[in-house]
């Protein structure tokens, strides 16, 4: 579930940042499920990380770049500089779903933080992603790719977005989010016109994040099995967009 894997990289984001200041790690995880993927890291993939520590450039940390007149951001977990040549991303996943290597080779999550971590850093001549997956012991997924190619992706992906831009001016339509099941998980719910309709809750307190995860995850799976027929879907959209214009003219 989502709220594991955000318990998870936040025990781990803490762990590592008391690490690096040389303070003692004494860290307890909110639930069951994320105290075992906890110690899972720690045995399986921490030590790897311990000799290169120091050497830790982005740890939970925003990135924003402009590349060939788009903007790009992204949330990377971790990125080292290995020996001033190499630039190691790596990303903790709490997935049940392990990818092949040859999917994780074409992943866009994967290369897009290839092509803006190339650009952030222009000294490094090759980038290497490291995905690890907590759930199954020593699971890995790496792909390296050198500065030249994470660009060219970025370029690529870049005409794409540039593309979408110019049909959605061409339109002159609204793009109106689309509920769907995930919207349960969604941490923007608030003030999205969709929100309301997926009748999320918000969880404001750490006591209450376990009932909150359950009620969420009841939610979408009832959403899920709505949104198997279609015309629930546009009705729902329909909702949404009427939603969005009563925002507007408030």
């Amino acid at each position: 579930a989502a709220a594991v894997g955000k318990d998870v990289h936040e025990i781990i984001f803490k762990h590592l940042k008391a690490a690096q200041a040389g303070k003692p790690v004494g860290i307890k995880a909110e639930t069951t499920e994320a105290a075992k993927l906890y110690e899972t890291w720690q045995e399986h993939f921490l030590p790897g990380l311990d000799s290169i520590i120091e050497n830790v450039l982005l740890l939970e940390d925003h990135v924003e770049i402009e590349h060939d007149g788009v903007k790009w951001q992204a949330y990377i977990d971790c990125a080292v500089d290995i020996d001033g040549k190499e630039l190691l991303i790596l990303d903790w996943k709490t997935s049940r779903a392990l990818p092949s290597q040859a999917d994780f080779a074409e992943d866009e999550q994967a290369l897009l933080y290839a092509g803006i971590c190339a650009k952030r850093f222009p000294y490094f001549r090759s980038i290497k992603l490291q995905w690890e997956f907590v759930r199954f012991p020593n699971a890995y997924r790496i792909t390296t790719l050198s500065r030249e190619t994470a660009l060219e992706y970025l370029d690529t992906a870049g005409a794409f977005v540039k593309r979408m831009d110019t049909k959605r001016a061409d339109a002159k339509a609204e793009w109106l989010p689309r509920p769907g099941a995930a919207c349960a998980w969604c941490d923007h719910w608030a003030g999205c016109p969709a929100g309301e309709i997926a009748g999320i809750k918000e969880c404001k307190t750490a006591e209450g994040a376990e009932a909150i995860a359950a009620e969420r995850e009841a939610c979408a799976q009832e959403m899920e099995k709505a949104f198997e027929e279609a015309d629930t879907l546009n009705l729902l959209h329909g909702a949404a967009r009427i939603r969005s214009r009563s925002n507007k003219g408030v």
